[in-house]
This record gives structure tokens, sequence and C-alpha cells, in this order.
């Protein structure tokens, strides 16, 4: 839902391949690397369909950080991401901030 949002003017637009990518996992509910097609991602990841296994990230402690007025990362996705992390036993820190979007953490 935020894909023209984002391509018409968050920070400098969007590639026809990012824009590709996006709907490939909006269209197919699943959060992968980027999709060439089987005989290339065969090459490239080893396996036809590829897919983030969140299970192989070891021993590196992650802190996730989110902003209730996020307009990019829907909700739902950063507590997916926190699940899967959680899952994964590597979700070391979680802080949800209010009246902070995308780039507030950048912003000095």
């Amino acid at each position: 839902k935020y894909l023209k949002y984002f391509a018409g003017h968050y920070p400098n637009g969007l590639s026809a391949k990012n824009g590709y990518q996006l709907l490939y996992i909006h269209n197919s509910g699943v959060f992968t690397p980027y999709v060439y097609g089987p005989a290339l991602n065969q090459r490239l990841y080893g396996q036809d369909k590829p897919f983030y296994d969140f299970s192989k990230i070891l021993k590196v402690p992650v802190g996730l950080f989110a902003g209730e007025e996020d307009t990019i990362a829907d909700p739902s996705d950063v507590f997916w991401l926190k699940e899967q992390l959680s899952t994964a036993g590597v979700l070391y820190y979680f802080k949800e901030y209010k009246n902070m979007g995308h780039l507030a953490f950048l912003l000095p």
C-alpha cells in the first residue's frame, strides 16, 4: 500500500528492481532475497526459491528499533520481524518510539 508513495516521494524514488522485489514480497507473502528466476536463483542462492532463514543467524545480538509514525515499515512487518528474530534467539533489544518515523533514527 505504500509503494506508490515510496516510489514518488521517499527519499529519491525507487528503482525498478526494488519495486519488483517489493511487489513480489507483497504478492507472495514471503520475505525473500531478490528473486531472479529458478535457474539464476539456483546459481546464486543454491535453491530455486530463496528465503531468509532466520535460524541461521547465530550469536549475533540484534537490536530492532521502530517508530510509531513510520510510513515505510508497516507495523505488522516490524512485529513479524521481531517474532522471527526472537524465535531465532538473536533479538537482544527491541524499542518502539512514539512520534518517530523511518528516517528519525538517522538524524542527530
